[in-house]
C-alpha cells in the first residue's frame, strides 16, 4: 500500500474505528496487530516513522534479561523467554539465536555464572535454547577471537535471541495490513477529542501535505513511548507524569575488532550495568548506557562521557585498542521507564510495562520492552475490549507468523537491470530496497529509507552520506518529487548525520 491510498481509505472512512492506535514503535504495532488480529476494525498513527524512535534504536535483543534474574525480577525473565520462543517461531527471517560468553578472570565467576544461566535456561521452558556450558581458556578465545587473555581462565556461553528492530517493525506493518488494520506514519495527533466525558476521536495532522483529520474511534491506546505522558495530558491537563527517561548509547565498529562467531556479556560494570559487545550486520555493536535525561527529545544525541565510558570497557575486554575514529556510527535511543528513583540510578527502575485506563477511556499502555511487545499488546487489547465495549475475542498472536517481503524485491529487481545496482560498493543494500521502502512501507524521507529501511545511517555515517544523493533520486521518482525536494531532503539528512557521529 502506498501513502496515498492509506489517506485516502483515512479521509474516506465514516465509521469511527473500533480501536486507535496513536503511537508505531513496537507497544503500538503489538497493540495494533492484536486488535486486527481478533477482527476489529483498527488504525494506527505514527507522528513521524515507524520506529524512529525507541524501537530502532535498541541493542538488538531478543532476550529474557539476566540481570532482571539476578535482580529477583522472575515472572518478566519467565515471561521474556517465552515470547522470545513466539517470534523465533514466527519470524525466522528476522529474528535467530545467538550464543554469548561471559568472560572470567576470578576462578568464582563460571560456577557463579553458569548457574545463574542454567536457572535462565530452565525458565525458558519447552522454548529452550542450547544448554549453557562453561568454556576453557582456549574455547573461549576460539568463540570469541579479539578478546585479551591476560588473566583470563575461561568463560561460561549461553545462547540467546538478535534480531533487526527496525525491520521487525515493518513487518510487523506489513502484517497488520494483512490482518485488515491499516497504520500511517508521519501522522501526528495534536488533540483528543471527548464526548458526554469519554475520549472518542483524535485530530491528526499529516506531517506530508499538513492537511488535517478527524478520526473516531470506540477505544483508544496511547502507546507513544517516551512520550505517553505528553498524550495523556492532552486528556487530562492535570495529570502526573508517570514516565522516566533514561538514555542508552551505543558504538558501531569494523568487525575486525572481534571476529569470533559469538557475542561478549560483560555482566558487571563498576557502577552496575551490563554490557555487550555483538556481531550485527556484519559489524560490532557495543552498548549500552544508562543516564537519566530530563525530558524526551526525538534525536538524542550521546555524549563524549558516555562514549569514552564504552570505549574504556572495549579497551578493557579486546586486544586491539579501540580509538574514537575507531567508531562507524554512534547513536543514542530513550527509554521510557514507570516511575522513577531519587538516587538516580535509571539502570534500578523496571521494564516491565504499565497499562493504566484513564477516567474518560484512554488507554496508556507505556514500560515495556521489545522482547515482550505481543504480550504488552495482548494485555493492552485485552483492557480495550472492556472500555469501548468490544466483543471479547480470544488472542492468536502467538502463532501469528509475520510477513517476509523477499519476494517483492525480487519482483522490483525485475523491472529494470538497474534496481540490482549496488548504493554503495561495500555494503549489500540495492536500488530495488529503496523503491521497495518507498512503494511497501510509506517512507517518506530519505532518513527513513537510509536509517531505519536498509540500516546504513546507524551501522556507518560516512556509507550513508555516500548513498543519500541517489536514494533521494530514485525515491522522488517514486513520490513524484522534483529536483527542489531532492535538494532539501539530502540537506536534512546531511544535518540528522551528525546525530550519528561521534563527538570531536
Amino acid at each position: 500500500m502506498k501513502r496515498p491510498e492509506a489517506v485516502a481509505r483515512i479521509e474516506s472512512e465514516s465509521q469511527p474505528w473500533d480501536v486507535l492506535v496513536i503511537g508505531g514503535g513496537a507497544s503500538g504495532f503489538g497493540t495494533a496487530l492484536e486488535a486486527a488480529s481478533r477482527g476489529h476494525r483498527t488504525l494506527l498513527l505514527e507522528g513521524s516513522d515507524f520506529g524512529q524512535g525507541t524501537s530502532s534504536r535498541s541493542t538488538k535483543l531478543i532476550h529474557g534479561g539476566v540481570r532482571y534474574l539476578a535482580q529477583g525480577k522472575i515472572g518478566l525473565v519467565r515471561e521474556s523467554l517465552r515470547e522470545r520462543g513466539f517470534l523465533l517461531k514466527n519470524a525466522p527471517h528476522l529474528v535467530h539465536t545467538l550464543g554469548f560468553v561471559i568472560p572470567c578472570f576470578r576462578w568464582w565467576e563460571k560456577p557463579y555464572y553458569q548457574l545463574g544461566l542454567e536457572m535462565y535456561d530452565r525458565l525458558s521452558g519447552s522454548h529452550r535454547l542450547a544448554q549453557t556450558h562453561g568454556l576453557s581458556k582456549a574455547q573461549t578465545l576460539e568463540k570469541v577471537n579479539g578478546i585479551s587473555s591476560e588473566g583470563l581462565s575461561g568463560g561460561v556461553r549461553y545462547e540467546d535471541g538478535q534480531f533487526d528492530d527496525a525491520r521487525l517493525i515493518i513487518s510487523l506493518y506489513r502484517t497488520l495490513l494483512d490482518q485488515g488494520g491499516l497504520a500511517i506514519n508521519h501522522a501526528r495527533v495534536t488533540q483528543l477529542i471527548e464526548d458526554n466525558d469519554r475520549v472518542c476521536g483524535v485530530i491528526a495532522q499529516d506531517q506530508i501535505n499538513q492537511e488535517e483529520w478527524k478520526i473516531t474511534a470506540k477505544v483508544i491506546v496511547n502507546a507513544t513511548g517516551i512520550f505517553s505522558d505528553q498524550i495523556r495530558k492532552l486528556n487530562e491537563a492535570q495529570s502526573s507524569d508517570i514516565i522516566t527517561t533514561s538514555r542508552g548509547i551505543h558504538l558501531v565498529l569494523p568487525r575486525s575488532f572481534m571476529s569470533g562467531s559469538d557475542a561478549i556479556m560483560i555482566p558487571k560494570t563498576h557502577d552496575g550495568r551490563v554490557l555487550f559487545i555483538i556481531p550485527w550486520h556484519n559489524h560490532l555493536l557495543a552498548g549500552t548506557t544508562d543516564t537519566p535525561c530530563d525530558s524526551p527529545e526525538p534525536e538524542p544525541r550521546p555524549t563524549s562521557t558516555e562514549i569514552e565510558y564504552l570505549l574504556g570497557y572495549l579497551n578493557r575486554y579486546l586486544t586491539q585498542p579501540v580509538e574514537k575514529k575507531d567508531i562507524l556510527s554512534t547513536f543514542a535511543g530513550l527509554r521510557p521507564l514507570i516511575g522513577g528513583r531519587g538516587d538516580g540510578h535509571t539502570s534500578r527502575i523496571s521494564r516491565d510495562y504499565h497499562l493504566q485506563t484513564s477516567s474518560t477511556g484512554l488507554i496508556t499502555l507505556a514500560g515495556g520492552k521489545w522482547s515482550t511487545y505481543r504480550a504488552m499488546g495482548e494485555a493492552a487489547i485485552n483492557q480495550a475490549e472492556k472500555v469501548g465495549d468490544l466483543e471479547s475475542r480470544k488472542s492468536n498472536t502467538t502463532d501469528l507468523k509475520l510477513y517476509n517481503d523477499t519476494n517483492e524485491l525480487v519482483e522490483i529487481t525485475g523491472e529494470s537491470p538497474s534496481n540490482d545496482n549496488l548504493l554503495h560498493p561495500d555494503y549489500p543494500w540495492s536500488q530495488a530496497d529503496v523503491i521497495h521502502a518507498v512503494r511497501y512501507s510509506l517512507a517518506q524521507k530519505v532518513e527513513d529509507v537510509i536509517s531505519r529501511r536498509i540500516r546504513a545511517l546507524p551501522l556507518n555515517t560516512e556509507a550513508a552520506e555516500q548513498i543519500a544523493p541517489k536514494a533521494a533520486e530514485l525515491m522522488a521518482k517514486e513520490l513524484g518529487e522534483d529536483n527542489n525536494w531532492i535538494g532539501g531532503q539530502i540537506q536534512s539528512f546531511r544535518s540528522l548525520l551528525e546525530s550519528y557521529r561521534p563527538n570531536p
